[in-house]
């Protein structure tokens, strides 16, 4: 076969190029996207004999790296080094190797990774690193037969530790944080499920909460959240106790207040929040609570509007508006004949 190609093509943030015979095709492609950077591929394809070899470069805010790569009929090899700029920062070389949809990629860095294919999945990482401020040692693996190995991560006051023999089982503590928090979970596949609970001092009172929670991936049962949490909490004073109940629904995209729901009731205490629609009414005494003051407060609405809220002493009265976020209040009246 004789004759000469030349063309390119250009669709969105790709761009592709082609120019020579079908024994020896020069190919130039090109990947760019805001805030993804760069991804270029050039090289040099006898398509007759099926075999070639080039270079595929890669800079973004993320990492940057170069692998010069190499084919003959369905065997395939890549080595270069990458480098993460991002959540994970470290260097190594990284290899591909492979024979048809058989492959295996391995980056050598101080935590070093690899992914296989061989008509599933096996993933592992070993090593140390240290993420956004959390420092990680590991030695686990995935695959088939579930989780092999251990993990343990610490930084921002928490200690995560997990252990698999088929599930992975986790544990988390955190001491140095606003309260203390303890979790126990399993992680099944990409199936997270477990228990909490959470305890915070607040002068003379207490806020505690406890419940369960899971996670999972897309591929769950339509309608089902991807994760949930649920339980309940109380604030505890000298001998006073307000109790609620809440549960908080993720189905993907921003968190927000819109998939919490809280409920709480008691004398003198009445709380509805849900679907981001807050309704309040609260007339308390919070001297129990370490708060030597008279609360009354009221809301029907949106959660984001403001809370009409008055609060009484023997000295005077204040009243006026309240916000939850961000927290702020605009407060009139009169203290000690002063106003």
């Amino acid at each position: 076969l004789q004759g000469e190609v030349e063309g390119s093509f250009r669709y969105g943030p790709v761009g592709l190029g082609i120019r020579g015979s079908l024994k020896g095709v020069a190919l130039e492609a090109r990947y760019q996207q805001e805030g993804l950077g760069w991804t270029e591929l050039a090289g040099r394809v006898n398509l007759l004999a099926l075999r070639g070899e080039g270079t595929l470069r890669h800079a973004s805010p993320y990492g940057e790296g170069e692998v010069v790569w190499a084919f003959e009929g369905s065997r395939y090899r890549g080595e270069g080094r990458f480098r993460s700029l991002r959540y994970l920062e470290q260097e190594g070389p990284l290899r591909l190797e492979g024979e048809g949809t058989r492959a295996e990629v391995s980056w050598e860095a101080p935590l070093a990774l690899l992914a296989r294919y061989d008509g599933a999945w096996h993933l592992s990482a070993q090593g140390e690193g240290k993420v956004e401020g959390m420092a990680l040692r590991l030695d686990l693996s995935w695959g088939p037969e579930g989780y092999r190995g251990r993990l343990w991560a610490e930084g921002h006051g928490l200690l995560l530790k997990g252990e698999g023999e088929g599930p992975l089982h986790l544990t988390l503590k955190g001491k140095d944080l606003p309260g203390e928090v303890a979790a126990e979970a399993t992680l099944k596949d990409l199936f997270l499920s477990g228990r909490a609970q959470y305890r915070l001092g607040l002068g003379q009172a207490w806020l505690e909460a406890q419940g369960s929670f899971q996670a999972g991936w897309p591929g769950l049962p339509r309608g089902q959240p991807l994760g949930h949490l649920e339980g309940q909490g109380s604030l505890l004073g000298n001998g006073e106790v307000l109790p609620f109940r809440f549960a908080y629904r993720y189905r993907g995209g921003p968190l927000g207040v819109e998939a919490l729901s809280l409920v709480g009731e008691a004398e003198g205490f009445r709380l509805r929040l849900a679907e981001g629609h807050l309704v309040l009414d609260l007339d308390r005494d919070l001297a129990p609570f370490g708060l030597p003051v008279r609360v009354k407060a009221e809301a029907d609405g949106p959660w984001q509007e403001a809370l009409q809220v008055s609060l009484e002493r023997p000295e005077g009265r204040l009243s006026g508006k309240a916000w939850l976020w961000p927290l702020g209040a605009e407060l009139l009246g009169e203290v000690l004949g002063e106003k």
